[in-house]
C-alpha cells in the first residue's frame, strides 16, 4: 500500500489485480474494455509501476455485476 501526498491509498496494478480476483493482465484489459479505474500516477524510477486509487477500484469492482449477468438484455418498462 502506498500513500500519494494527499494521503490517498494508491494500488498498484497487480494488487488491484489481486483485489478483483484476477492476473494483472486481465486487469488491463478490463480498463480498456470494461472501464475499470486506470493509473492516476506513477511510481518513480525507470521500473516504475503504475498506481491506482484503492478507493476507484473498490467502488468499481463492487458496483460490476456477477458473471453470467444477461447485461444484452433490457427490463420491461
Amino acid at each position: 500500500m502506498i500513500r500519494s501526498s494527499e494521503d490517498e491509498e494508491l494500488w498498484t496494478t497487480a494488487r488491484a489485480a489481486e483485489h478483483c480476483g484476477v492476473s494483472a493482465s486481465t486487469y488491463r484489459d478490463y480498463i480498456r474494455t470494461l472501464g475499470a479505474p486506470g493509473a492516476i500516477s506513477r511510481q518513480p524510477g525507470r521500473a516504475g509501476q503504475n498506481l491506482h486509487s484503492a478507493a476507484a477500484v473498490r467502488e468499481w469492482q463492487a458496483a460490476r455485476v456477477g458473471q453470467g449477468a444477461r447485461t444484452d438484455l433490457r427490463t420491461a418498462r
